[in-house]
């Protein structure tokens, strides 16, 4: 989960890698449809389940 996270944050977000690097696992609280992670007195949010983002239609 914490590596999602942590490309979720980089990949949506703009977080650069060194800023994702200090997320851990207590500023995650997993809710219903993603994440919320809470890093720099912000607060982020990261849907849980991507496998639809990269399926291939045909």
């Amino acid at each position: 989960m914490l590596t999602w996270v942590k490309t979720g944050l980089q990949f949506f977000h703009d977080m650069s890698n060194q800023q994702a690097l200090r997320v851990k696992s207590e500023m995650v609280e997993e809710v219903q449809d993603g994440y919320n992670i809470s890093y720099n007195n912000k607060k982020y949010w990261l849907p849980k389940n991507t496998h639809c983002l990269f399926q291939k239609n045909d």
